[in-house]
């Protein structure tokens, strides 16, 4: 059995991500985790780049001194790990709403964005990291999982959510790091007419990170009827794991997404306020309306089920190329 040495470069917590544990699966190989410089395989973050660009700019500024004046001209995507005699494949991957970064070459990219067009990009949105996956094998422990705090079952979102979620006492959470435009705008709002209780970073200033919040996101969700989850920015393709997580603990989500999410999801299950983002006090008065709020009684959030079929093949065209 051949090792396969893996890298990681401005990334967050791919080891324990679907993508990484479908990489073991498929590759017959023992995956060693090393140095990026010394790696067969290199994932690339989303993470730093900005930092990087930095110490490019002065690197490129040295390479342009007197004594090796032309030497950045034969080597122009010269960067510090160019000059290895063999090249790691390059796996650039990112959750994030962030465009590829053309300033880093790369083999393959992983991203959650529609319509790259490119045999060697496969589309992986960042709600897929919330759902078990034990019909593949796959045992993936991401910081979604620990942040909600168990794994969602994928047979339970294609059912209709629990109308119980109307019976809730409680109205209205937000779980957020920041009220930055326009989720200002929309707390703002909603927070004049529910009673709307604040999670997360910016309303806890003890949080430093949302990673170690101290509780579990099921544990708050399960309580409510909405969950207030506008994403942080709209961007064809990127849907995270609040509407997920909203529908495992039967709280209805409210979102502000493009209107491709019907692409992942059954857009009769949720709200989503970019569908007129003019008329959110229309929103808010039918979220107050019985008969509104029975027509979600029996809408399932995936109107096909979700699979990894593209993940897997992806994956083996990858282990293909190492060899």
């Amino acid at each position: 059995m051949k090792n396969i040495k893996i890298g990681f470069l401005w990334c967050a917590d791919v080891k324990n991500q679907v993508i990484f544990k479908i990489l073991e699966k498929v590759s017959n190989s023992k995956l060693i985790i090393t140095e990026p410089s010394k790696c067969d395989i290199l994932f690339i973050g989303s993470y730093d780049h900005e930092f990087y660009s930095l110490k490019r700019k002065i690197f490129n500024k040295a390479l342009n001194k007197k004594i090796i004046k032309n030497f950045s001209k034969t080597f122009h995507n010269l960067d510090l790990y160019s000059l290895r005699k063999f090249k790691p494949i390059r796996i650039f991957i990112t959750t994030e709403p962030l465009p590829l970064d053309k300033n880093i070459s790369y083999d393959f990219g992983i991203t959650p964005f529609f319509e790259i067009n490119s045999d060697n990009h496969l589309r992986y949105p960042l709600w897929k990291e919330s759902l078990d996956w034990s019909e593949y094998e796959i045992d993936h422990y991401s910081s979604n999982i620990k942040r909600h705090g168990r794994k969602i079952n994928i047979d339970n979102l294609m059912e209709p959510m629990d109308m119980k979620f109307e019976e809730k006492k409680k109205e209205m959470c937000m779980f957020t790091s920041h009220l930055n435009y326009p989720r200002d705008i929309i707390y703002k709002k909603f927070n004049k007419e529910f009673q709307l209780d604040g999670y997360g970073k910016f309303f806890d200033k003890s949080i430093t990170n949302h990673n170690k919040s101290n509780f579990f996101k099921y544990d708050i969700l399960k309580n409510y009827k909405f969950n207030l989850c506008p994403a942080n920015t709209i961007f064809p393709g990127y849907y995270t794991q609040d509407i997920v997580e909203s529908f495992d603990a039967s709280c209805l989500p409210i979102t502000w997404s493009d209107q491709n999410i019907s692409e992942d999801f059954n857009k009769n299950s949720l709200v989503n306020l970019n569908d007129n983002f003019s008329e959110i006090k229309k929103c808010i008065l039918n979220l107050k309306d019985e008969n509104y709020l029975k027509k979600f009684m029996n809408e399932p959030l995936f109107n096909e089920k979700p699979n990894l079929e593209n993940e897997f093949n992806f994956m083996k065209k990858i282990i293909d190329v190492v060899g």
